[in-house]
């Protein structure tokens, strides 16, 4: 579904491969690195899969727009568009993105309850796919 190969680069354009399953923890490691970790190894096979430092994190990109990112503690920032939200919101684990104390439209938070196993990951990323894939690339 998503495509071939995944190029992480970070700020400085130089690229990285994580190798291993997609449940692998680097002993250690923060939430937000191990859901890192889950993602990328699931958008392993991506060409249009980058990485972009943000939000005091890292976000995936697709074609160059956000897609998701994972938050310190362990939950998932997804896009899902203003078209999507509601069913979106629907699903179990969901609240709205709200970094600010304001929602932010077309955005959600997952929670990591909701993020147990690599198949409910990638039904999220999928999902958000059906919103962020359908933009122009950048």
């Amino acid at each position: 579904m998503f495509g071939a190969s995944l190029a992480i680069q970070d700020e400085k354009g130089k690229g990285s491969i994580t190798t291993g399953t997609a449940t692998s923890a680097m002993k250690g490691a923060t939430a937000l690195e191990e859901l890192a970790d889950r993602i990328r190894i699931l958008l392993a096979d991506d060409p249009n899969i980058s990485e972009k430092r943000m939000f005091g994190g890292v976000c995936f990109m697709l074609n160059g727009n956000m897609l998701c990112g994972p938050t310190k503690n362990g939950d998932l920032m997804v896009r899902v568009g203003k078209q999507l939200a509601a069913e979106a919101m629907a699903k179990p684990g969901t609240r709205a993105m709200d970094f600010t104390g304001k929602p932010m439209q077309g955005f959600v938070f997952v929670s990591d309850d909701a993020l147990q196993s690599d198949t409910q990951l990638y039904d999220w990323i999928a999902f958000a796919t059906r919103y962020v894939g359908a933009l122009l690339a950048k």
